[in-house]
């Protein structure tokens, strides 16, 4: 199975990448946030369990739905971790975030080592190096870092530094130079005591800038400046048959692509975005044959295009009912909600007009749930005002 899922996900890497990160919504705008964020976010226990077991078991966690005519919203995660022996362990990691309604999308495979494991009476301890395999030496990317532990790899503190193409002023074909080297900090933990547990991840880089100064090889840009960071830090309870969960995230990206002198810039040249999200989310065990699900959501999206502003602020909700129907068939039945609105300055038809609205859409989902090892789960929805179709999702989480 292990084997299998490998395969498959070094299949999804060296896929074609995908085109540039949208800045303007294709998707129906009402609904932009409410399809990634609420109807097809992974539930509470799946993600506990990933953050739980991502240290010890490894494991895939996808959710891959429709978000606009021509766009999907995607995350796929893969972690494995093989001991050999009591002081190394083989280590692949797959992160692939990739979405119209979030800047800067993140499609990195990373192989490694760790090694150490050193008992410890405050844990143990051990370092781990993993790098970006690639064929082009100045887009090589490499994060050493230090790993704790307790004896369950329940427990973990993973932090690392990144750097990112630092190889990339001597290695490319270009002839620009690297003046400003993206590395930062990036980390994962998650600590459980009794019904309490609290999880961290995320990456802050540094900018990155490069300068193009021979316009033969590089026609229509003269100099590049990205800089981007995301984070995500949840207080969750858990008791028998209930789980609540408090998480807030953050994702920032800023992006100028220059052309040379004479050339006009093309249009979305600039980007300077700021995403904030706050999520309340609890799931309850009402039978053995009855389960309930329910999110509250308050965000704020700005995105400077240098031209224009765009402001969104929204408020959004749901509620899912499950029903077992036996052998590890479950069937559920959503209500989401948004109530949002958003300016942008000056007026400008790439965001249309501004608005102050409400919208909703309903969804119909059926899971298949191994045990405490793995779910799979299929959803539709749909529109009730105008009727429409809502999109459809596909999820699936297993542990190794």
């Amino acid at each position: 199975m292990r084997s299998l899922l490998l395969t498959l996900a070094t299949v999804v890497v060296l896929a074609p990448p995908a085109g540039a990160q949208p800045t303007r919504f294709d998707a129906p705008a009402d609904l932009f946030y409410l399809h990634p964020l609420v109807n097809y976010s992974l539930p509470l226990r799946w993600q506990a369990a990933w953050e739980r077991h991502r240290m010890r078991h490894g494991g895939l966690q996808a959710t891959i739905g429709s978000i606009s005519t021509n766009d999907l919203a995607t995350l796929v995660r893969v972690e494995a971790t093989e001991a050999v022996g009591d002081h190394f362990r083989f280590l692949y990691r797959l992160d692939w975030t990739a979405s119209p309604h979030l800047d800067g999308p993140e499609r990195q495979n990373w192989l490694g080592i760790e090694v150490g494991n050193l008992a410890t009476p405050w844990g143990r301890f051990g370092a781990e190096i993993v790098t970006h395999p690639t064929s082009d030496k100045a887009d090589l990317d490499v994060v050493p870092g230090l790993v704790w532990t307790d004896a369950s790899r329940r427990n973990y503190l993973r932090a690392g530094w990144r750097r990112d193409d630092f190889l990339y002023g001597e290695k490319n074909d270009l002839d620009a130079t690297l003046e400003e080297e993206a590395d930062g900090p990036t980390w994962a933990a998650h600590f459980e005591r009794g019904r309490w547990s609290v999880s961290s991840e995320g990456t802050v880089l540094s900018p990155s800038e490069r300068r193009f100064p021979d316009r033969s090889r590089s026609p229509d840009r003269a100099f590049l400046r990205r800089e981007r960071s995301w984070s995500s830090h949840a207080l969750r309870y858990r008791e028998t048959g209930r789980i609540v969960e408090l998480r807030v995230e953050h994702r920032d990206f800023e992006e100028l692509d220059a052309p040379p002198p004479g050339v006009e810039p093309t249009p979305g040249h600039r980007q300077d975005s700021r995403w904030r999200h706050v999520r309340l989310a609890w799931e309850e065990d009402l039978s053995r044959h009855w389960r309930i699900r329910g999110q509250l959501h308050a965000m704020e999206y700005e995105n400077d295009l240098g031209r224009i502003t765009h402001d969104r602020d929204e408020f959004l909700g749901g509620v899912f009912v499950e029903r077992s129907l036996g052998g590890g068939h479950w069937i559920d039945l959503g209500w989401m909600g948004t109530d949002h609105e958003w300016t942008t300055t000056p007026a400008s038809d790439l965001y249309g007009p501004d608005r102050d609205a409400v919208a909703a859409k309903l969804s119909l989902g059926w899971t298949l749930a191994f045990d405490d090892r793995g779910w799979f789960r299929a959803l539709i929805s749909h529109e009730p005002d105008p009727q429409d179709f809502g999109g459809a999702n596909v999820q699936a989480q297993v542990r190794f």
